[in-house]
């Protein structure tokens, strides 16, 4: 049975095909290419159809070297030359599987970028909003750039800056390990990602941006990080809006203790001593990310069985990261900024059926349920039991969905309406009619799967070589012009900015209301049409919030 939660642990968050996904060629409509100046140079992007693009932006030194596990420093000036922003970005080192054009083409230690769409209009005296994604993937693979995470489309019909950032992944962003001042003391990822908003709050203007209206967003472990950003006081002038997408706010970050203890099983499986960063240091990138994923599937604490659903990520250090998310919100210690978040309408069933890639029957069940739940486990099995027959790999899916992300969203839900910050919540009920999951993953065919929603937030699937019907390209068209007035005006509903004319085809949207507890309305976003729905799986959520099995 160990070997099987093992297995389930260590692909719960891995969705898609390991075959990595070749980039459609960049194309180029002209030679008129922008040219921006940061205060590290001159940078030249690309002019595109709708937008114009700069790609890979550095906006840190290289963390290679005597520099890898070290805070990200300032990135050396390249002026008098002018650095070409031209070409897809190298992600950081990982071992990627996420789905169809999601992956990146190459990746780099030197990975610290960023990438920028601007509308084809902008000018540094534009002062257009901005808008900055940090991806997902488990901290462990996904890129600040791909096909399916473009920005030049929502740049162009809302008018804003939008902004892709890469950050250090796996042992490389998130390693403790060592004593002394050339330690490795974890959580580099945030701290890269606080260091490219310095870079937005320094630079952003000069591509038409306001850095005194900045919307940071997510998906995923992207939301993951959005929420750290809220409740941690150094990044809040850093921003001024929040979006969260699919946050399992129940993954709960490793202890410091947990987090050196797994540094041991990777030291072990590098070839080095436990706590020998020098040694660590020494290894080439390619075998880090080998030993990173050899370790992943370890056991660091039985009693605490969700950390290897997210073997490398952040950690409660008292200092970057003061408590779990979770708590911080119920605590009331976050930012009081405008924040809309919601989830998939099927979180957890990508995750499990990759992880268990057999029919499940009803003794699995059991002791999986038994594995993670422990002392709840009676009280949940009797709440969600076993199918009489068939595979229960859907059961178990049911549990997940609102146990790992829809409950745990109300907790923050309520938190910040009490606190009387405006909060729009949403949940995203739709499944693609066009093969984004390819031949691998047809269980998530008439399913809307995490990650489901990004295709229409970036409205950007023509560029995979992809399709929307008529209804979908309603849907995506509301969802790029609810974000759009968001990040403009802090409110999905408003439309006080000036629109162009390629954003004039949403005549009419439903008004999507605030959330409050007693009525607790979100909006739906679905086809034929969108609707405004109540209460999403309260009375489940009752349930899970009398276990206090949240972290």
């Amino acid at each position: 049975m160990m070997i099987g939660l093992v297995a389930l642990v260590f692909l719960s968050c891995v969705i898609g095909t390991s075959q990595l996904t070749d980039y459609k060629p960049i194309d180029l409509v002209n030679s008129d290419a922008p040219i921006v100046n940061t205060e590290y140079g001159k940078v030249r992007g690309v002019n595109l159809e709708n937008a114009n693009a700069f790609f890979g932006i550095p906006y840190a030194d290289p963390p290679t070297g005597k520099y890898r596990w070290k805070p990200a420093r300032q990135r050396t000036s390249w002026s008098p030359n002018i650095l070409n922003a031209t070409e897809d970005p190298a992600a950081c080192p990982q071992s990627c599987f996420l789905p169809p054009h999601t992956c990146p083409n190459k990746t780099s230690e030197d990975c610290l970028s960023l990438t920028v769409f601007s509308p084809l209009t902008s000018t540094p005296a534009s002062k257009f909003p901005v808008l900055v994604f940090f991806h997902g993937g488990n901290f462990r693979q996904g890129s600040g750039y791909s096909l399916l995470q473009d920005g030049r489309y929502i740049a162009n019909k809302t008018n804003t800056i939008v902004v892709f950032v890469n950050y250090r992944l796996g042992a490389l962003g998130f390693l403790v390990a060592g004593d002394g001042p050339d330690a490795a003391h974890g959580n580099y990822g945030i701290l890269d990602q606080r260091f490219a908003l310095e870079w937005i709050r320094d630079n952003i203007a000069n591509f038409g941006g306001n850095p005194g209206k900045v919307t940071i967003s997510g998906q995923s472990a992207g939301a993951q990080s959005v929420a750290i950003h809220l409740t941690s006081p150094k990044s809040d002038n850093l921003f001024h809006q929040a979006i969260m997408e699919s946050n399992p706010f129940t993954l709960p970050f490793r202890t410091k203790s947990d987090s050196i203890n797994q540094a041991k099983y990777f030291a072990e499986d590098l070839g080095c001593k436990a706590g020998d960063v020098d040694c660590m240091r020494a290894k080439p990138a390619e075998e880090v990310v080998d030993a990173q994923q050899n370790s992943s599937t370890k056991i660091v604490n039985v009693f605490r069985l969700l950390e290897l659903f997210e073997p490398w990520g952040p950690y409660v250090d008292g200092i970057e990261i003061a408590q779990q998310s979770v708590d911080a919100f119920r605590q009331n210690a976050f930012q009081k900024k405008p924040i809309l978040v919601g989830t998939t309408s099927d979180e957890a069933r990508a995750n499990l059926f990759v992880a268990i890639p057999k029919p499940m029957d009803k003794l699995q069940y059991y002791e999986y349920t038994v594995a993670i739940m422990l002392q709840h486990s009676l009280r949940v099995l009797l709440k969600y039991p076993p199918a009489k027959s068939g595979d229960q790999r859907e059961e178990l899916s049911e549990m997940g969905h609102p146990y790992l992300f829809v409950c745990p969203n109300r907790v923050v839900h309520r938190a910040v309406a009490a606190q009387k910050v405006p909060i729009w919540t949403y949940v995203f009920d739709h499944a693609l009619s066009f093969d984004g999951w390819g031949p691998n993953f047809t269980f998530c065919d008439h399913h809307a799967c995490h990650g489901s929603e990004l295709p229409f937030v970036f409205h950007s699937v023509n560029l995979a070589g992809l399709h929307y019907s008529d209804a979908e390209k309603v849907l995506a068209d509301s969802m790029v012009t609810y974000w759009g007035n968001f990040v403009h005006t802090g409110n999905p509903n408003s439309q006080g900015w000036e629109q162009n004319e390629t954003n004039k085809g949403i005549k009419s949207l439903l008004d999507w209301p605030t959330y409050d507890e007693a009525s607790a309305r979100y909006m739906n976003f679905s086809t034929p049409q969108n609707k405004i729905g109540s209460q999403y799986m309260g009375k489940d959520c009752d349930f899970w919030d009398s276990l206090h099995a949240y972290p």
